[in-house]
């Protein structure tokens, strides 16, 4: 047999399992193979003494405690600010969308239709915008409204 069959015969085995007589021959003619299975056997020694060290501490505790801590994500309360700068440049860009040299050539392409579309989409946009801005500033906006 070839050492690419004695190394499958090898690796099959179970690790209490003697080694076959067929495999034994090969190991003694075939000094890569007995090489290559002199360092398997270091590292399934080497594996079964790191299976003894205990597992780390448990953290997750200390990890959810300080989740619970959390009031939300940081940086919370200065996203105000960037969130209507964005909308801002939402509604900048659908403001000059008539001056751009696109609109022309989607007008010559699909027709008259096209205006339907875009502004279609543009309220879609606009309008998923503002209900993930609601959605987030939830607690702020039942603050503003109780005054």
């Amino acid at each position: 047999m070839d050492c690419e069959k004695m190394m499958d015969l090898y690796l099959v085995l179970d690790r209490s399992e003697a080694i076959p007589g067929i495999l034994a021959r090969h190991m003694a003619a075939c000094p890569r193979c007995s090489r290559e299975i002199r360092e398997l056997e270091k590292v399934f020694q080497d594996c079964s003494e790191a299976g003894n060290i205990p597992p780390p501490r448990d953290a997750t505790a200390d990890v959810m405690a300080r989740i619970a801590d959390l009031e939300g994500p940081p940086g919370r309360e200065h996203s105000l600010g960037n969130w209507i700068g964005t909308g801002l440049v939402i509604i900048l860009g659908m403001l000059l969308i008539p001056f751009s040299t696109i609109l022309p050539s989607l007008y010559r392409l699909f027709g008259p239709g096209v205006m339907v579309a875009l502004h279609v989409i543009m309220g879609v946009t606009l309008t998923a915008y503002m209900l993930v801005f609601i959605v987030c500033h939830m607690r702020s906006l039942r603050r503003l409204l109780r005054l």
